[in-house]
């Protein structure tokens, strides 16, 4: 599970605001972890962190933006003690950018074999 925000700066003040990109942002949150709908890696934290980041990426490139966009991401994990996993992952992704990432734990996912969701801000002058 994922989903990816995109905002757009206001040029006329210093507050953003979302907008709707439907070609990628509606495409991303339809996707399953792997290709053929089932679950990438299971029981893989890392592996599964890996998959996120990736539909991440495909559909930050599809909004016509780049990695080096994304300002702040949030994995949600439903092991806390696994973070380094996910953050092996995402530091993979992001070594170069370092968004602002936070780490929280929940309960579960309404997929008992989804580990981990990851949720990525995109900041972009339009």
């Amino acid at each position: 599970m994922l989903c990816v925000g995109l905002f757009r700066r206001n040029r006329r003040s210093s507050r953003e605001s979302a907008f709707h990109e439907p070609s990628a942002l509606d495409k991303s949150l339809l996707f399953q972890f792997a290709a053929d709908g089932s679950v990438a890696c299971p029981g893989d934290v890392y592996g599964q962190t890996r998959r996120c980041l990736e539909i991440i990426a495909e559909a930050v490139v599809e909004a016509g933006l780049s990695l080096d966009t994304v300002v702040r991401t949030r994995i949600m994990l439903t092991d806390l003690s696994q973070w380094e996993a996910a953050a092996r992952a995402h530091g993979e992704f992001f070594a170069a950018i370092r968004p602002a990432t936070t780490f929280v734990e929940v309960q579960g996912f309404i997929n008992r074999e989804w580990l981990v969701e990851v949720e990525a801000d995109c900041v972009a002058d339009r």
